[in-house]
């Protein structure tokens, strides 16, 4: 009986510990998931703030050009 009782309690013992590795574990990669998907989207969006950046750039020079300032004042 009392070999039981020990192969029971080192059982308990090593099914705690298990678990707690794993929680451990799940929770490392979760963080290092969140910080490298924050990572990788941070750098989605400044490419694409310089993209729109440059679009409204390039429209803003062509507003500013006389030929294109004066396309609705032509009269036919």
């Amino acid at each position: 009986m009392r070999h039981f009782i020990t192969a029971l309690a080192i059982s308990i013992l090593l099914l705690s510990s298990v678990a707690w590795k794993y929680q451990t574990d799940i929770d490392a990669f979760r963080k290092a998931f969140k910080e490298r998907a924050h990572s990788e989207t941070m750098v989605t969006a400044n490419a694409l703030a310089h993209s729109i950046t440059m679009i409204y750039q390039g429209l803003r020079t062509i507003a500013r050009l006389p030929g294109t300032r004066n396309i609705g004042s032509v009269s036919h």
